[in-house]
């Protein structure tokens, strides 16, 4: 796997990579099938659940979007989030 190659999904998972710093995955979810729609990546049936269950009736978007807009909630992992995927983004593209 080369470092072009790695996806959101992927980075976050991975305990090698940025998933040692979220703790289990499984608590992640949601946050997984947004960022991966916000990447345009497809979404399997059950991150399409997610997504659904959060996105107001919207449709997942078809390509990587320019800005993500998140109204949310105290203590739901917002600065977590945001500094994996500061570090995603460092890391991982160019």
């Amino acid at each position: 796997m080369t470092l072009a190659n790695i996806t959101i999904d992927t980075a976050l998972r991975d305990p090698n990579l940025l998933g040692a710093a979220l703790g289990p995955s499984t608590t992640w979810d949601v946050w997984i099938s947004i960022l991966r729609a916000a990447y345009g990546l497809e979404l399997s049936a059950s991150e399409r659940v997610s997504f659904d269950a959060v996105a107001g009736g919207r449709e997942p978007p078809h390509k990587r979007v320019r800005e993500l807009w998140c109204i949310i909630g105290r203590r739901s992992g917002k600065s977590r989030v945001a500094a994996a995927l500061a570090d995603f983004i460092a890391a991982f593209q160019d």
